[in-house]
């Protein structure tokens, strides 16, 4: 089985969406790059199953209206504010999020690896992140997050006819793009030998 059915499957599993309803998951996976369009037009009345926990981060932003929703993390309850369009949200997949929505889904949710993480700061010769740094269950409003998405839209309808090229630049730009904002990295600048002064 390809990993965008997989990833699927997980994201059905996780949304307790019965096979009818699976359509309105859509999910382009090349390289390091997995994005998911949640589009659900009613409520649930359920919490969702547990994430499985994994060394990775889950981002999620809002695309149309408002999304309002219990967040459990460790299974505690967490304060959360409403989410509106063009706002992100981060949670920390160690922690094994649980959700109850009270607002029909419209997001696009970015599923980053701590290892991607790892390559980006290692290729910027740049200490590793030990964390992002973000409150769970209130959103930012991130334009670039924002506008990297926007882009990657129209490919939901095709996710099969995405090229890699594509998928490499969009993902190693929201990526660097998160690791610099809440992750704090910072390149460091190591002059060579014989070349230009910094």
């Amino acid at each position: 089985m390809a990993k965008r059915d997989i990833f699927n499957r997980r994201m059905q599993h996780i949304l307790r969406l019965s096979d009818e309803h699976a359509p309105v998951i859509k999910t382009i996976q090349k390289n390091s790059l997995a994005a998911t369009r949640c589009e659900l037009g009613m409520p649930f009345d359920a919490v969702t199953n547990p994430s499985p926990r994994d060394d990775a981060y889950m981002i999620v932003i809002q695309i149309h209206g408002k999304n309002s929703r219990e967040l459990w993390l460790d299974g505690k309850p967490i304060k959360t504010d409403p989410l509106h369009a063009g706002g992100v949200v981060f949670h920390d997949m160690r922690q094994g999020p649980r959700f109850y929505f009270h607002d029909p889904l419209d997001s696009v949710n970015f599923y980053l690896q701590r290892k991607t993480l790892d390559a980006i700061a290692d290729d910027a010769d740049a200490p590793r992140i030990s964390d992002l740094k973000f409150t769970p269950g209130v959103g930012v409003m991130d334009h670039v997050v924002g506008e990297l998405t926007q882009l990657l839209l129209p490919a939901f309808d095709n996710p099969e006819q995405v090229s890699r090229l594509f998928a490499d630049h969009i993902s190693l730009a929201l990526a660097t793009h998160i690791a610099h904002a809440y992750g704090g990295m910072r390149s460091v600048a190591v002059p060579s030998r014989g070349g230009l002064a910094t």
